[in-house]
């Protein structure tokens, strides 16, 4: 666990809502977490942890922020994919079924091939 080295009072970079925002730390609640207060927060006083969700560096939030989006895009993309290959499927599943009633009833068409009606 790492130990953070800032006094109270002095300006972090807090990651919230897919955005960096300027911060001040207002209290420790222990070696990793702190409460910062921010103008631009929707609360203006947040539980934030170090190394998660604020950072002493700009540049620093920056990375975590962009490596965040990376993995969100790409958990997007594997949803994406899964829900075609599931749509494939069905698809699939739909033109079996569909070869297999005939056309003139519309009962299943049996193992020998015909339905029986005609």
């Amino acid at each position: 666990m790492a130990i953070i080295n800032i006094e109270v009072g002095q300006l972090v970079f807090i990651i919230e809502d897919n955005d960096i925002f300027e911060g001040n730390i207002t209290s420790y609640l222990n070696k990793k977490e702190v409460m910062v207060t921010s103008k631009n927060l929707y609360y203006p006083i947040t539980r934030k942890t170090y190394g998660v969700d604020f950072f002493i560096t700009r540049e620093k939030a920056s990375k975590v922020l962009a490596l965040n989006l990376e993995e969100v895009k790409k958990r997007e993309l594997e949803r994406q994919h899964s829900g075609l290959k599931l749509d494939q499927e069905r698809g699939e599943l739909y033109l079996k079924a569909k070869k297999s009633i005939c056309n003139s009833c519309g009962f299943l068409i049996g193992n020998f091939g015909h339905c029986g009606c005609s």
